[in-house]
């Protein structure tokens, strides 16, 4: 059977467990460092497999629970590893099914469940084959990427990674979600209207489910357009949109976020801003001191600024991509792309 191999690389300055669902990887989940890499090989035919980070995760009597992502349950344990149980929202999401339709790998990147760390997905340089599809554009083994401000998350929908940041929940999980409806009229207002509640959730019942497609169905349940408006007045799923073009901002958001690539090997970048979460400072706060690469501080016995460009040390910058950093030792940098040795 072919392996694909996932090199998943942790920008993060926090500590992060990462879970993936079926086949299982390490049984579903496995703890990391801040600045590491792990490499992983999935079979090809995995199907709708899901890697997400959970962040604010912390062990009393032996039973792991986590403030973003959190997939602990009495069938696992409430172990690290999640065992096949899903995540708890918000969490971004990395999807992939492999050696699909056509013998093309699909992957994306999804806010649908909100949104809890950024990442990038990418074929690695020299490791994969574009598929013979020219209508496909920037999603032909393309990049997506997603650095999100929570700051411009609506109210409603700000919650705490448990470590003090805000990450941004979706608005269906913020409805279904007791303390922050107790928060936000908005939401309790959403939640109480059944047609609205199973709108923003894109929700099946017994007679049918769910297509924004489907111009039979009365209400045409789904049709994001026809959701309700946040407090600031924007489209929920534009929340996300607005600040992350490249990955999913509601379920049925296929045409603008689905990426193809043909025996390809992966790169998953977890904070690939460097940071744990991108919360800047306010406008009225003091501009940052000491080493700062583009508005950004860092520690310099960890990393250098190239150009701009935040590296860690003994690896250089590549192009205008802001995550190409590279070891000389492995790449080489030929008008701005990076090639393998």
């Amino acid at each position: 059977m072919a392996l694909t191999s996932f090199s998943i690389i942790f920008a993060c300055v926090v500590l992060t467990i990462v879970s993936a669902r079926q086949p299982l990887i390490y049984g579903g989940g496995f703890e990391v460092n801040s600045r590491s890499a792990v490499d992983l090989q999935v079979p090809d035919g995995w199907v709708s497999g899901r890697i997400w980070p959970r962040t604010g995760c912390r062990s009393v009597d032996g039973r792991l629970t986590c403030a973003t992502g959190d997939c602990g349950a009495p069938v696992n344990g409430f172990g690290v590893q999640c065992n096949g149980i899903g995540g708890q929202p918000p969490a971004t999401i990395a999807e992939f099914t492999l050696d699909g339709w056509g013998g093309s790998d699909y992957y994306d990147l999804s806010n649908v469940d909100g949104h809890s760390i950024g990442m990038t997905i990418r074929p690695i340089p020299g490791q994969y084959q574009m598929v013979n599809n020219p209508e496909l554009g920037k999603y032909n083994c393309g990049t997506a990427t997603c650095i999100f401000n929570a700051n411009r998350c609506p109210p409603e929908l700000q919650m705490d990674d448990g470590a003090g940041h805000k990450v941004c929940a979706s608005i269906c999980a913020a409805i279904h979600n007791a303390q922050q409806r107790a928060r936000h009229e908005h939401l309790q207002r959403i939640y109480n209207n059944p047609d609205t509640r199973s709108l923003v959730c894109c929700s099946c019942d017994g007679n049918y489910c769910v297509s924004p497609h489907d111009n039979v169905t009365p209400g045409r349940k789904c049709h994001v357009e026809q959701w309700p408006r946040s407090t600031q007045n924007t489209r929920y799923d534009e929340v996300f949109k607005s600040q992350c073009p490249d990955a999913y901002s509601w379920q049925f958001d296929d045409f603008a976020s689905t990426y193809q690539c043909h025996k390809a090997n992966y790169e998953i970048i977890l904070c690939p801003s460097g940071s744990s979460i991108v919360n800047p400072t306010n406008p009225t706060d003091p501009p940052p001191t000491g080493n700062v690469c583009n508005g950004q501080g860092f520690d310099p016995n960890a990393y250098w600024c190239d150009g701009g460009r935040l590296c860690s040390i003994g690896e250089r910058a590549c192009g205008s991509n802001p995550h190409s950093c590279y070891k000389e030792s492995m790449y080489q940098c030929v008008n701005g792309q990076l090639q393998p040795r």
